[in-house]
């Protein structure tokens, strides 16, 4: 099979023989990894030039050979065995790099361009391998520094590659093609956080600043590669430059089903840096395609049944109940909705998400005009609509209802449906993202808290005034809303103080003074066991 004649080689027989070698360093304990180390050299020789999956290829076998060597002693505490793999790769990208060549200026031949990608592919493959040899081992940038190209080689070879390799750029009216050098720009630019993450120093910014810069420019280059937009969002989210990083955002066109698995490439960025509208804006999006997509998958699985085709209607529902209803990212956008509600500005919503026209002379709000709860007259009108609305499981206000059945991580049944294999090119540094833990916890806090102040404005809409110095007696609308709000702290106190919920002291104290207010709250209108004006005072 491997040697078939004609045509390519095939990758899988070769990709079995590393398999059987990876199966022996597993089951044999104290088994040598020296042949895992030359299956997958062999295989990097053959298919580095040839395929530009080749590292995706070997990628679990580096992190397994690594894996197996730890505690071994060897040259600047690394094992033999990875540091001739180390050597290797370096020899690799040191004979195909094609910076110091001269582009020429006469007509390329065929074969020729061919030998030219062979040895861009290779080159990268290379870097690509000391990358993730060194990220597993965890030693620093020394090492990097030692077998890897500097980051000015590695930019005047994709300066090269611009002029090396012939063809029509897509900004020049080109195809909607990536160009092959697009992978040296991400490679530079996890050099370039690796480098900032390791820096002690301040300032940090300089090596993110030229990671953003050298993007900008490769997406001028090649603008419909949505990698090198995907890597200069996580770049200027570490910046804090949630206006730029929005605009790229926008340049990719996620639509329909992609919000649930791509909106988390900014929406925690917007939140932080102030972008509330927007934020708002893209997690009602959310919201509205979890509603459609409920609605539609009842008409088309009636069709289905209709039309005799059984499966399709059990995959379609299968597919609604186990991933969009539960949806991680539904829970997520219903929490933002609900806290960045008050901070909307309705002026900022003109042109929607991708509008860029500038905002000038836009008269000032105040805080929770349009929605949200603020300590005004109209709380009372807001409350009473958000738990009209809240019926619904595909609106914001539905958080309130999934918080209360909740006491417990443990409790929640959830699907991510986030799709982190776009970020396959972080091999050396990987951005930070939310868990699932992290975004279950927050929502459901976000849920909890919302719930609270709700049952607070509604029992506070029904207080009455003392007459005559005389304790105002209890209706029994009164007594009911009174049960729900303490029901509601009790469950906000177990919630807070569980084992799988992490609250930092800062945290820990607001929630304890909001949930003081509210009991404050509950005692002025409704009073105690031993009810009396003095005890309410």
């Amino acid at each position: 099979l491997a040697e078939r004649k004609g045509g390519r080689s095939l990758r899988g027989p070769y990709l079995v023989l590393i398999e059987l070698e990876a199966v022996k360093v597993l089951a044999e304990s104290g088994c040598t990894v020296v042949a895992l180390r030359e299956e997958i050299c062999s295989y990097g020789d053959r298919f580095g030039p040839l395929a530009s999956c080749c590292f995706a290829d070997i990628r679990p076998y580096l992190r397994l050979l690594v894996q197996s060597t730890v505690g071994v002693d060897g040259a600047d505490g690394i094992p033999d065995e990875v540091s001739e793999l180390l050597v290797w790769a370096k020899n690799i990208w040191m004979e195909n790099s094609q910076a110091n060549t001269d582009a020429g200026n006469g007509k390329v031949s065929a074969e020729e361009l061919r030998e030219r990608r062979k040895k861009l592919r290779a080159y990268i493959f290379a870097v690509q391998v000391v990358y993730c040899v060194t990220a597993d081992l965890g030693v620093g940038c020394t090492t990097l520094q030692l077998y890897s190209p500097s980051i000015p080689q590695m930019t005047s070879e994709w300066r090269t590659s611009l002029t090396f390799l012939p063809g029509v750029a897509p900004k020049d009216g080109g195809q909607k093609e990536i160009l092959p050098g697009d992978e040296i720009i991400l490679l530079i630019t996890q050099y370039l956080q690796y480098q900032t993450s390791c820096e002690s120093q301040q300032p940090k910014t300089h090596n993110l600043i030229a990671a953003a810069a050298l993007l900008e420019q490769a997406m001028d280059h090649s603008p419909y590669n949505p990698h090198l937009k995907i890597a200069a969002i996580g770049v200027y989210s570490q910046l804090h430059a949630a206006h730029r990083a929005l605009s790229i955002y926008n340049d990719l066109g996620v639509k329909q089903i992609q919000l649930d698995s791509c909106s988390y490439l900014i929406l925690p960025l917007l939140v932080r840096g102030g972008l509330y509208t927007s934020a708002i804006e893209l997690s009602s999006s959310i919201l509205r395609l979890h509603g459609s997509t409920s609605k539609d998958v009842k008409d088309y699985a009636s069709k289905s049944f209709q039309n005799g085709y059984l499966l399709k209607a059990k995959e379609m529902v299968t597919f609604q109940r186990e991933k969009m209803r539960p949806s991680l990212q539904l829970l997520h956008s219903k929490g933002i909705v609900m806290d960045c509600a008050a901070l909307m500005n309705a002026s900022d919503l003109n042109g929607g998400l991708a509008s860029k026209e500038p905002r000038s002379n836009v008269p000032a709000v105040k805080l929770g005009e349009v929605r949200g709860l603020c300590g005004g007259e109209g709380d009372l009108a807001k409350a009473e609509k958000l738990i009209t609305d809240s019926e619904s499981h595909f609106n914001a206000p539905s958080l309130i209802h999934d918080a209360a059945r909740t006491t417990s991580l443990r409790d929640f049944a959830f699907s991510d449906n986030r799709d982190m294999t776009m970020n396959y090119f972080e091999i050396l540094y990987q951005n930070r993202r939310l868990t699932e833990k992290e975004m279950m916890s927050e929502s459901l806090m976000r849920g909890h808290i919302h719930g609270m102040l709700v049952r607070a404005v509604m029992l506070s809409g029904v207080a009455k005034a003392p007459k005559k110095g005389k304790v105002p007696k209890c209706s029994e609308e009164m007594t009911y809303r009174y049960l729900s709000l303490v029901d509601a702290l009790e469950r906000l106190n177990q919630f807070s103080k569980g084992h799988d919920i992490e609250i930092n002291d800062l945290e820990m104290e607001l929630l304890e003074l909001l949930c003081a207010l509210c009991q404050a709250i509950a005692t002025i209108v409704v009073g105690k066991d031993d009810d009396s004006m003095a005890e309410r005072e």
